[in-house]
């Protein structure tokens, strides 16, 4: 260190000793301010704070992207760099959820739990989804465009604010999405309720929706803003009519884009499950939108526990308890079937799939919604043999007590 630089610092350092040296401890540690400050004041203080840390997370995300984005580290997981011929996956391995809890995630919810952060991150974020369900709620109540177009920025504000509060500080996007003109339905994969959040962030498309998603507070609102389509999936007559309404979006120049989920149910992000004929069944063009969930310690897929996965509750919880989630997303080019998948609509979704499957990089597999339904079988019929077994040994065990 240059001597001239040396010796101010060193003039500074006494200059701040002698001001010490003058001050009282009452002024170093004025008690008095803290003896008159509200417990309003200190929860606001507390608030702030966990605020801070949320922004401190989100300025080393952000930054770590951009050294990522210049070259000095290699971005996360990413999507392939060229499209990978898929595998085959059994079914029960693609039914197989890879990341349970362990200690470090037991100690992360036990660090966002005591310092309230998971509180936090869980009341802003669920306060930010009620705000774009009433603001989409609001988009239907009057047609004219400028009015939409209002709602539907509000919309992505607060689904974006959600989202930063779940850790999804900075999603990529790659790709363009078609306009409506020349694409009505937009097929994706389905891992979780992300992808209808990403979605909204990019092109407000109208979705298919199974009817038990209605009990979601104000959900109904947004099925009505968005006109989209409830099916139930265990009635064939529902699956009929929602056939018959995709195909007629489909060929309509008027409606709105509709994304659609042909697996019909959520995967675990190692293979893509069968998908149903339903949106090939016009022969009409397609986007494919790959969805794709970087993880390390949390899979962010919502397969449910009967397969040894997250139920909704496990899946706001341990993504709220983690430093960063990440998401990506790919609009592919539109794919044009040929004249044999028009008339074949089982060939037209297959190819599709595996279209889907090599730009994400993972396998395919036989496994479908059928297999969640007989998990779900065998697991009430476990659940009751051991409730059974429990109440026959509380028998045996009063009998031989008299």
């Amino acid at each position: 260190m240059p001597y001239g630089v040396w010796a101010s610092l060193h003039s500074l350092s006494h200059i701040y000793l002698a001001r010490i040296a003058d001050l009282g401890a009452a002024d170093i540690f004025p008690l008095d301010r803290w003896e008159q400050t509200t417990w309003a004041g200190l929860f606001g203080r507390y608030v702030t704070a966990l605020f801070l840390v949320q922004v401190l997370f989100f300025t080393i995300e952000w930054c770590y992207r951009k050294l990522c984005d210049w070259g000095v580290f290699k971005h996360p997981y990413e999507f392939p760099k060229t499209p990978i011929k898929p595998g085959h996956l059994d079914r029960t391995a693609a039914l197989y959820y890879d990341t349970p809890m362990s200690l470090y995630e037991k100690f992360k919810i036990f660090l966002f739990v005591v310092s309230g952060m998971l509180f936090f991150r869980v009341i802003c974020a669920t306060l930010a989804f009620f705000a774009a369900c009433v603001m989409i709620s609001l988009c239907s109540w009057y047609e004219h465009p400028w009015w939409r177009a209002l709602f539907h920025a509000l919309t992505r504000v607060f689904y974006r604010c959600m989202m930063f509060f779940y850790g999804f500080y900075v999603v990529r996007g790659f790709g363009t999405p078609a306009p409506p003109r020349d694409v009505k339905l937009l097929i994706g994969n389905h891992t979780g309720p992300i992808e209808i959040v990403i979605l909204f962030n990019t092109c407000f498309p109208s979705f298919v929706t199974r009817v038990e998603n209605l009990t979601i507070p104000l959900f109904s609102g947004i099925v009505k803003a968005v006109d989209a389509i409830v099916v139930n999936r265990d009635d064939a007559e529902s699956k009929k009519i929602t056939m018959d309404i995709i195909q007629r979006r489909a060929n309509d120049p008027s409606s709105a884009q509709l994304m659609i989920f042909p697996e019909g149910t959520t995967n675990n992000q190692h293979a893509l499950f069968q998908f149903r004929k339903g949106a090939f069944v016009s022969g009409q063009p397609v986007q494919p939108v790959v969805f794709h969930y970087p993880y390390r310690h949390l899979n962010p897929c919502f397969t449910g526990r009967i397969v040894g996965g997250l139920d909704l509750v496990d899946l706001i919880i341990r993504l709220a308890s983690q430093f960063v989630n990440r998401a990506e997303f790919k609009f592919l080019p539109v794919y044009h079937p040929s004249e044999e998948e028009k008339k074949n609509p089982e060939l037209y979704a297959e190819n599709v799939r595996v279209l889907m499957a090599s730009h994400l990089g993972i396998k395919v597999s036989d496994a479908s919604y059928q297999d969640y339904k007989d998990a779900l079988e065998k697991y009430h019929q476990a659940h009751n043999e051991e409730r059974s077994r429990k109440r026959s040994q509380t028998n045996d065990d009063t009998r031989k007590q008299k």
